[in-house]
């Protein structure tokens, strides 16, 4: 079993998750939390505002009954500061005249006592509790002082009674009291239609509300529920689902974010689909050699030419070898082990690739600069980078051609290694699948068994090291392939996100 990257992604999303019911849909939860709330805040809303209007109303009578006390008083003090104190008639008669011209507000009564008895009134009807004979009659009947207070009934009609007495003096006694009385029943009644007005409208409101909302979560949720049925739809032979992308916001980049993925995983499956094609294919002829080779082997009796057989045999085991190794390499290069990250001398390491390379084959090899910096990198995985290029441009150079290798620092701190020789060069139409596995182009002296996985591996190691690789190349005037790296590593390698292999 060739050792390769599973991709543990299930192929089909075809099994259907359980219906969640309609206590289950997520427009229903928030329907019920947006009511619960709405339902708190109205419960606190409806009696902290009767709360308020109460206190507002018991302020305004207050309020009400300190005016009619300063109206009187200041009526009758002409009469009770002038020189010549006035008689009984002379007080009476002006205090009954203050109850023809000052009217009272709604619900207030002024009441008239003149000797200790009950005069007159305005208006001129009396609650039940505030007649004449009443208890509290008699206790405004017998005030000395000024007096004011409240008086709680159960008559529902009357409710509280709300008073100040004032007597009036002449000569050290008390001839009179006048008395500003309110009740509340009135207001207070006021307040419960209100209030009863004011929960009408919230309860519409809210029922208005629930309603807008559950019309309105419906066409908001609709992207999702468009997700979940395309994710139902999607399986191993039907990975061309995506979602319309409609506004933007949360809802827009998940659609970007699952569009995105989609376009991910169809590029895995495929890529790994013609990865174990293309495998297979590669195996196909050399396990269809050793076969052919060991019948002959069983039906030969010359010894000379049973050894010819096995070395042949042996020969193609060793072909496989090699391509399963090169497969293993490409596989750990998606894992978060495949580098083993060091500071690294690129001065020295160029100068090390080059004494190792130029024994590869007699060409004409050179050194041109090497830069005086560190990087981070694996340098094992890095001397198999270059020894590829190196090897590649042998098999595509004779004697007579020039091999360059060299290193630099650019202004941008990224640093470039590269291989350039002056061999055939790669036709343009071909450039862009150079890298792909498998790929074979024609070369002058490349071994017939070639795997054709050299610059994979080339790129697999380049992009884990968050790199990027270059190619120049004309035909019949040669190839510079030109490796570039960061001089630090992104922390991201850390977690390890390498790019994914593309498609053959």
């Amino acid at each position: 079993m060739l050792p390769y990257l599973y991709c543990s992604i299930p192929y089909t999303l075809e099994g259907h998750m359980p219906q969640a019911g309609f206590f289950g849909e997520v427009r229903t939860r928030l329907l019920v939390f947006y009511a619960v709330m709405l339902s708190v805040l109205i419960g606190l809303t409806v009696p902290l505002s009767k709360h308020l209007l109460l206190l507002e109303l018991h302020q305004r009578e207050q309020t009400s009954l300190g005016e009619s006390i300063q109206d009187f008083e200041h009526y009758m003090r002409p009469l009770l500061t002038a020189e010549a104190a006035p008689s009984s008639p002379e007080l009476a008669g002006h205090m009954k005249s203050f109850l023809t011209k000052i009217l009272p507000e709604d619900d207030t009564f002024f009441i008239l006592i003149i000797n200790g008895e009950f005069q007159r009134s305005s208006p001129v009807a009396l609650p039940h509790p505030m007649r004449p004979g009443s208890v509290l009659m008699r206790q405004w009947e017998a005030t000395t002082k000024l007096a004011s207070g409240k008086v709680d009934e159960a008559d529902p009609e009357v409710g509280t009674i709300l008073y100040s007495a004032v007597p009036v003096e002449v000569d050290g006694r008390v001839q009179a009291v006048f008395v500003a009385a309110r009740t509340t029943a009135g207001e207070l009644a006021e307040v419960g239609d209100f209030t009863s007005i004011l929960v009408q409208i919230v309860v519409g409101i809210l029922i208005t509300s629930l309603l807008f909302l559950w019309i309105l979560s419906k066409a908001v949720l609709a992207p999702l529920q468009l997700l979940a049925s395309t994710t139902r739809s999607i399986t191993a032979t039907n990975l061309k689902q995506r979602l319309p992308v409609t506004g933007r916001g949360e809802l827009g980049d998940i659609t970007l974010s699952f569009n995105a993925m989609m376009d991910r995983l169809e590029a895995l499956i495929i890529s790994q689909k013609e990865f174990i094609q293309d495998a297979g294919h590669e195996l196909r002829t050399p396990i269809t050699v050793i076969r052919g080779n060991i019948e002959l082997l069983l039906q030969d009796d010359d010894e000379e030419a049973r050894r010819e057989t096995v070395r042949l045999v042996l020969d193609e085991v060793d072909r496989i070898a090699r391509l399963v190794a090169e497969l293993s390499l490409l596989a750990q290069s998606q894992r978060p082990e495949f580098l083993v990250l060091s500071d690294l001398d690129v001065h020295r390491f160029t100068q090390d690739i080059y004494q190792k390379a130029r024994i590869l084959a007699p060409r004409r090899w050179s050194l041109a600069c090497t830069a005086q910096t560190m990087m981070e990198a694996d340098e094992q995985r890095l001397t198999q980078c270059m020894m590829n290029l190196a090897l590649n441009a042998t098999q595509h150079t004779s004697e007579s051609d020039r091999i360059e290798l060299g290193s630099s620092l650019a202004a941008d701190g990224s640093i470039r290694l590269w291989v350039s020789d002056s061999g055939e060069g790669i036709p343009e139409r071909i450039q862009p699948q150079v890298f792909k596995r498998f790929f074979k182009g024609r070369s002058r002296t490349q071994a017939e068994h070639h795997s054709g996985l050299g610059l994979s591996i080339v790129r697999a190691i380049v992009n884990a090291h968050h790199g990027r690789i270059e190619l120049l190349s004309q035909p019949n005037r040669g190839t510079t392939f030109t490796l570039i790296f960061p001089a630090r590593q992104p922390v991201l390698l850390r977690d390890f996100s390498p790019e994914p292999w593309p498609a053959s």
